[in-house]
C-alpha cells in the first residue's frame, strides 16, 4: 500500500509541475479556441491531481497516517475528506481565475498568486511524510498539523469567496435585467404614445384602437380613447368598421370601455361577430403547416368578443346565433390543426349562460 501511495504522489508530482509550467511561465491564451483549450487543460490536469491524490488520501489513512487526529473514527475522516476537498476545489478556482480579466472575487484573485503552488505542494509533502511511517515516526505532529489546518483554511475561505461572489453577480445580473426591462418598457410606452400622437384620428380612427385595450397602462389608454373621441363621428366610424375586416379592432375597444348609447351598437356588434367568425375561418383555410396552429390561437379575439357580448346582453339582442357561428368556426376543417384551441371551452360556457 505504501509503494502504490508513493508511486501516486510521484505522479502528482508531475502533473503540479506541469500545472505550475502551464500557470507561471506560459502567457494564457485571450481568446478563441486557444483559450478554450487552455481552460479545459487547466481542469482536466487538475481531475487527474484530486484523483491522484485522493487515492493516494486512501493509502495514508490506511496505513494510520491520520490517528494523529483527536476525534472519533468517522469524524476524523469527515474532516480529512471536507479539507482535502475544499484545498482542491479551491486550488482548481485560484488557477482558472488566475489569468481571468473579468470581475474575480479578490480573495481568489489574491489566491490564484500563489495557492496553485502551495496547496498542491504541501499537500504531497504531508501525504509523503504520513504515508511513510519510518518518516511519520520521527517528524513532529505540528509540521504536518499546521500545514494541513492553513490548506483547509484556505479551501474554505476560498470556497465562501467563490460563493459570494456568485450571489453578487446574479444579484448584479438581475439588477441589470429588471433595469433593462423597465428601460424597454418605458420605451415602449414612449414608443405608443407616439403614435397615438401621429394618428389622424379623421381618417385613421381605427388604428387608435389597439392602444384602447384594458391590458394597456392607464396613461396610454386614456390618450388613445381620449384622442379617439376628438372625432365628433366616432360612434358612427366604430359602427361603420364592425362590418368590415375591422371588427376586431373595434372588439377590443368596446370590450374595454362603456358607450353612452349602447343601442346604437348592439345590432352592429352582433354583425361584428358574423365577422370574426368568418376571419377565423379564412385564417384557418390558409394554414398551410402544422407550426401555423396553437393552442392559445384565437384566445384574443374570442376573449374581447365575449367581454364585449357581457356589456351588451341586456340590449334585447339574442347575440346566441352568432356565437354559435363563432363557436362553429373554430371547428374549421384542416388537415394540419391538431391542436384543441384553449378558447373554445370558455365559449361554450358563455353560450350556455346565455
Amino acid at each position: 500500500m505504501t509503494l502504490i501511495g508513493n508511486i501516486l504522489l510521484f505522479i502528482s508530482v508531475l502533473i503540479w509541475f506541469s500545472q505550475i509550467s502551464v500557470l507561471y511561465f506560459k502567457k494564457a491564451p485571450r481568446g478563441g479556441d486557444a483559450a478554450v483549450s487552455y481552460i479545459w487543460g487547466i481542469i482536466f490536469q487538475y481531475i487527474a491531481f484530486s484523483v491522484c491524490m485522493a487515492l493516494a488520501l486512501i493509502m495514508v489513512a490506511g496505513e494510520g497516517g491520520f490517528n494523529w487526529i483527536p476525534a472519533n473514527k468517522g469524524m476524523k475522516y469527515l474532516l480529512v475528506i471536507l479539507g482535502f476537498l475544499s484545498a482542491m476545489v479551491t486550488t482548481a478556482l485560484s488557477a482558472l481565475f488566475k489569468n481571468e480579466s473579468g470581475p474575480v472575487s479578490p480573495l481568489l484573485r489574491f489566491y490564484s498568486v500563489f495557492v496553485p503552488i502551495l496547496v498542491p505542494g504541501s499537500l504531497i509533502l504531508i501525504f509523503a511524510i504520513l504515508l511513510n511511517s519510518g518518516i511519520r515516526q520521527t517528524v513532529p505532529v505540528a509540521v504536518v498539523q499546521w500545514p494541513l489546518v492553513i490548506d483547509g483554511v484556505l479551501g474554505v475561505t476560498g470556497i465562501l469567496a467563490a460563493l459570494s461572489d456568485l450571489v453578487t453577480q446574479r444579484n448584479r445580473n438581475r439588477t441589470a435585467v429588471q433595469k433593462r426591462r423597465e428601460s424597454d418598457y418605458d420605451d415602449n410606452n414612449k414608443r405608443m404614445m407616439r403614435e397615438i400622437d401621429e394618428v389622424d384620428v379623421n381618417k385613421n380612427l381605427v388604428f387608435l384602437l389597439v392602444f384602447t385595450d384594458y391590458n394597456k397602462i392607464p396613461e396610454v389608454k386614456d390618450r388613445a380613447v381620449a384622442k379617439l373621441k376628438t372625432n365628433p363621428e366616432w360612434k358612427a366610424e366604430l359602427i361603420r368598421l364592425l362590418d368590415t375586416d375591422w371588427a376586431p379592432e373595434v372588439f377590443t375597444f368596446l370590450a374595454s370601455h362603456a358607450v353612452d348609447e349602447p343601442g346604437l351598437f348592439a345590432e352592429p356588434v352582433r354583425r361584428g361577430i358574423g365577422v370574426q367568425a368568418r376571419l377565423i375561418r379564412e385564417h384557418i383555410r390558409r394554414c398551410s403547416h402544422d407550426s401555423h396552429f396553437y393552442a392559445g390561437q384565437f384566445s384574443w379575439e374570442v376573449e374581447r368578443v365575449l367581454l364585449t357580448v357581457r356589456r351588451f346582453r341586456d340590449s334585447g339582442i339574442d347575440y346566441r346565433p352568432a356565437l354559435r357561428e363563432l363557436r362553429a368556426s373554430l371547428d374549421e376543417r384542416s388537415e394540419y390543426k391538431k391542436v384543441d384551441f384553449m378558447c373554445i371551452p370558455f365559449l361554450d360556457e358563455e353560450i350556455r349562460k346565455l
